[in-house]
């Protein structure tokens, strides 16, 4: 993960691991200056209004071709 984050120059990046319901947890998590949270290919545009409410701030909706590779 340090590697990823330093080839994704986000080097002020604190990263924590949670185990158990997303969204019971969502509600809760430590705040942060940006969520990033995947798409799946049919997006819920419902999920990402109630990311941003509960969240309370930015967040960035990615979805990739799966044509790259990050490391490349």
């Amino acid at each position: 993960m340090a590697d990823l984050m330093d080839q994704a120059r986000l080097p002020k990046t604190d990263v924590a691991v949670h185990i158990g319901i997303f969204n019971d947890f969502i509600s809760n998590a430590p705040p942060a200056d940006l969520n990033i949270f995947g798409l799946v290919p049919n997006p819920d545009f419902k999920f990402m209004e109630k990311m941003v409410e509960e969240t309370q701030t930015t967040c960035l909706f990615i979805r990739d071709s799966g044509l790259e590779n990050i490391l490349a």
